[in-house]
């Protein structure tokens, strides 16, 4: 059997999909999803398992952690490293592909681990905005939307499970088969 559902607000789906911590979510919905099979007289509870793709592969690790009923992962497209690192990387990536010179690209990122650093510590959306004030002139870094933001959604943003969760985390814990 195979369960898939909409993401809060999306599809047929009620609701609205949280900008708060939409990881530890994804992962608590995986588990009800786990527990609603479980109680099914048709489905074998010993050979259950979460197949997670893109940001799947953050929460299905999360899930397993949390739970004795996942027996297998099947993680595609997985994330590697942590949110605010996958979005340096994003941006680094376009910046290069859009034929930016390596040492303004360096530049860059130099800018924006100073940024994401400031976020991460807490530190102010005007300080976070002279730090990212450099790189507005690429517009490849402003279709991302990290270079403005309401103070709201600033604030919001270093309390998020998103920006301070480690992939590893409940990987290296997991004795479950992973593929």
């Amino acid at each position: 059997a195979t369960v898939i559902w909409d993401k809060a607000g999306n599809g047929c789906s009620t609701g609205s999909y949280s900008d708060g911590n939409p990881i530890r979510e994804r992962a608590g919905e995986a588990v009800a999803a786990l527990r609603a099979l479980k109680a099914r007289r048709d489905i074998d509870a010993s050979r259950m398992g979460i197949w997670g793709i893109s940001q799947g592969g953050w929460a299905a690790p999360m899930a397993a952690v949390q739970t004795a009923d996942v027996s297998f992962l099947i993680l595609v497209s997985t994330p590697a490293r942590d949110a605010v690192s996958q979005v340096e990387y994003q941006a680094l990536t376009a910046l290069r592909t859009n034929g930016t010179p390596e040492a303004e690209v360096r530049g860059a990122g130099t800018h924006l681990r100073r940024a994401f650093a400031l976020m991460r510590a807490g530190g102010s959306r005007e300080d976070y905005a002279a730090a990212v004030a450099p790189l507005q002139k690429y517009a490849e870094l402003r279709e991302l939307g990290i270079l403005t933001g309401t103070s709201e959604s600033y604030r919001a943003c270093p309390n998020t499970m998103d920006y301070h969760y480690r992939p590893g985390t409940a990987l290296r814990v997991l004795h479950e088969p992973v593929q």
